[in-house]
């Protein structure tokens, strides 16, 4: 998901999920939001991509480093990338 910094300058009414879970052995509950929602506040697009190879759709990014890794792989997406 690539999003414009300034169009998320703002607060949106995002529904809370229950999601429960196993921390040290124990039993927990955890409250999300689910980012995705955004698209029904926002005017979106989508790119379709493959699947798996160059351009694929799964690019693991959670730190600088593996967007560094990634960089690559997310540049040819966009260069594929097909706006209906």
């Amino acid at each position: 998901m690539v999003l414009d910094a300034r169009a998320i300058d703002r607060d949106f009414d995002l529904d809370w999920f229950v999601v429960q879970k196993q921390v040290d052995g124990a039993r927990v509950v955890q409250f999300e939001r689910l980012v995705g929602q955004i698209t029904a506040h926002l005017p979106t697009h989508f790119l379709v991509v493959p699947r798996e190879g160059s351009g694929c759709r799964f690019a693991p990014i959670k730190t600088p480093e593996d967007l560094a890794l990634q960089r690559e792989l997310i540049e040819t997406a966009l260069q594929r990338a097909t706006v209906p």
